[in-house]
């Protein structure tokens, strides 16, 4: 496991449990807002069925679920999702509420109101659902009615079933008609349905003038005869020549003794239902495509390829004629255009921007988050210049959707038309929608931008550092060769002339302290130069990498017993002098670690040449470490490690594991 970037996030957990903390308070707000609102939408249905408490009660739980569905995401079941379905159903709610209730969760919940929650999975996998269970209904409602009226006429007779009061007080449009297809009953349901005032202006007709040819009359007795009945839809008249769908299941009646045989159909009108599913079809596609916006926006990398893939795909749900994103700076007199489609046309605003004045009005709404819609650019107060290219685009209607992102106000999307007619209250909350999607992406591509930044300019000045840390470590060894080394040296000429002169005859006191005085001053010229040494090699400049290297394990083999095994070849071509130093302090600060953490035995330096660069490998037999325990305090040297690295365009990893010993990895690139 890579080192390089747990150590950016050790220490990082308390920040993160006030994060996860905050993001749960802040979903327990969304779910009381839900609630709120789906109890105004639901409370006018339940009136009469349930009291204003016990509808709060069931609305608080099926806002809860529902929030609760959306946080599992793909981890939610099928079967979680059908039971919601089923419950919003079973309150008989209208499709336009059904509509609202998802709306209202999109809002509470999508875009930048709640990072990390994304509901459009569930609201697509919940209109499935609504879908299906409709369809099952409705089958379902119409086999009970089948059953019921058949069993009802099988029990009685003819008259006594058509005059029951079942049939005549059903909301089920119902009709019989004779094998032959004349019709011989209605009830008042079915006159409701088709527009009639009485039973005397249908009875006689011939059953197939209700609805247009398709299907034949003939199909629909012949599967009467042979199976006991028939279920599909019809393309239904009126009098007045509108027609509208039905669903019909018919169903043969067995004769007795003082009754013929006859066919008793049910029908249903099916406008209702149809609207609801084109209604939740739409829904679908609209949040498919926003979903596909999505996914080009999060493919994306700057703000500017942001920007241009949210366009790309908004005209597939807007039909408007131009569009375009421009963001503002607080005193700016010109708009930055981002994007725009097609480019080619705004190629002026993309280069130079687009002064502001004369849209004050504008700036002002979109500043307090409101949409601002401009009925004619014409007569606004702009520049002559911006005036004629209008024209020219023949853009005369646009509006402008605000970009704002944890509070901070960033720009506009603007989408321009041809005339205000072609936009539409749908059309803007599409907007609204990949607006805020567009603005959390846009700001975060741009926090990513100045991290980027920042970490070259802290790289920048980490090469400059161990460049200037060099240079005084060249200083250093210079000064201490050249004036402290000549000094020792002179000083000792000195001593031993002293002694000679004293010869044999000498005092013996003095003698000693004479020889007391050459050992120390032996010491300490062996200390300065271990001193110079370590502040830089001295075969470095002159003999290239691995033997300073191979000195460096030397070194390390002398002050402790561990063994330090070195391998590789001299790069062909040398380094340059800024990577040499790196390589060489990294392999120092991995043996000094060797000697103080890893109770090693043995330690390994390997040199070796890649493709386009140097890698450095340094790996010892201790005892290894547990990198998800790391301490970055304890452990400074390590991170040392990885920003030399990364100062001359090089990385650094360390791999460890307890009881495993440790490798340290540096590659450089030419």
């Amino acid at each position: 496991m890579s080192l390089a970037l747990r150590l950016g996030t050790v220490g990082a957990s308390p920040p993160l449990r006030r994060t996860q903390a905050r993001d749960e308070a802040m979903v327990e707000e969304r779910i009381k807002d839900i609630a709120d609102t789906w109890y105004e939408l639901i409370r006018p249905a339940t009136i009469g069925s349930l009291s204003p408490s016990e509808t709060r009660e069931r609305v608080n739980c099926l806002a809860r679920r529902a929030v609760d569905l959306v946080r599992e995401g793909e981890d939610c079941g099928r079967g979680a999702v059908d039971a919601l379905a089923s419950e919003l159903l079973s309150l008989q709610l209208s499709p336009e509420v059904l509509g609202k209730l998802q709306q209202a969760l999109m809002e509470a919940l999508g875009g930048q109101q709640s990072p990390g929650l994304r509901p459009e999975r569930l609201t697509a996998d919940l209109t499935s659902a609504l879908l299906k269970q409709s369809k099952a209904a409705i089958l379902e409602q119409q086999e009970e009615t089948r059953r019921a009226y058949a069993s009802a006429l099988r029990r009685a007779e003819r008259e006594l079933h058509v005059k029951g009061a079942a049939v005549e007080s059903s909301i089920t449009a119902v009709a019989l008609w004779t094998p032959n297809g004349e019709m011989t009953y209605v009830n008042p349901a079915f006159l409701a349905m088709w527009g009639w005032d009485r039973q005397e202006e249908v009875l006689g007709r011939h059953v197939s003038s209700l609805w247009t040819k398709h299907p034949p009359f003939d199909a629909i007795r012949t599967s009467i005869e042979q199976a006991g009945g028939w279920i599909g839809k019809l393309r239904a008249i009126r009098p007045d020549g509108q027609e509208f769908t039905v669903m019909l299941a018919a169903s043969a009646v067995e004769p007795t003794e003082s009754m013929p045989p006859f066919v008793i159909g049910s029908f249903v009108d099916m406008t209702y239902r149809e609207q609801l599913s084109a209604m939740l079809w739409r829904r679908v596609d609209r949040l498919k495509a926003i979903q596909r916006v999505d996914r080009g926006i999060l493919a994306a990398r700057s703000p500017e390829e942001i920007a241009q893939a949210a366009l790309k795909h908004i005209r597939q749900l807007i039909p408007c004629a131009r569009a375009s994103v421009a963001l503002f700076e607080p005193g700016d007199e010109r708009a930055e255009f981002l994007a725009a489609v097609p480019r080619s046309a705004y190629a002026d605003e993309m280069e130079h921007g687009i002064p502001l004045a004369g849209f004050e009005e504008s700036l002002e709404k979109l500043s307090r988050d409101e949409v601002h819609i401009i009925e004619d650019l014409r007569r606004l107060p702009l520049p002559t210049s911006t005036h004629e290219r209008l024209e020219h685009r023949r853009a005369h209607a646009m509006v402008s959707v605000p970009l704002r992102c944890e509070g901070q106000f960033l720009g506009a999307l603007n989408l321009a038309f041809t005339s205000r007619d072609r936009l539409s209250d749908r059309h803007i909350s599409i907007a609204r929608e990949v607006a805020d999607s567009l603005a959390v992406a846009i700001r975060h591509a741009q926090l990513d931008q100045a991290i980027s930044r920042h970490k070259e300019r802290l790289q920048d000045l980490t090469a400059r550092l161990a460049e200037a840390d060099e240079a005084e470590r060249r200083r250093l060894a210079r000064d201490l060769h050249d004036q402290i080394g000549q000094k020792l040296t002179a000083l000792g000429i000195n001593l031993n002339v002293i002694k000679a002169r004293l010869g044999p005859q000498g005092s013996p006191e003095l003698t000693t302290r004479l020889d007391d005085s050459l050992d120390l001053l032996k010491e300490t010229t062996d200390r300065v130069r271990r001193v110079i040494a370590d502040l830089r090699p001295p075969m470095l400049d002159d003999y290239g990498l691995l033997p300073t290297l191979r000195w460096c394990g030397e070194q390390l083999a002398l002050r402790t017993e561990v063994e330090v095994a070195i391998h590789g070849e001299e790069p062909i071509q040398r380094l340059p002098p800024s990577m040499e130093d790196t390589l060489v302090r990294i392999a120092q600060e991995a043996l000094t670690n060797v000697a103080k953490h890893a109770e090693a035995s043995r330690a390994v330096i390997a040199l070796s040449e890649t493709e386009e660069g140097v890698r450095l490998i340094v790996s010892d037999d201790g005892v290894g470490f547990d990198e998800e325990q790391i301490d970055q305090t304890a452990h400074w040297g390590l991170l040392t490690m990885i920003e030399r690295a990364e100062s001359v365009g090089g990385c650094c990893r360390i791999e460890s594991d307890p009881g495993e010993g440790t490798q340290v990895i540096a590659e450089v690139t030419r």
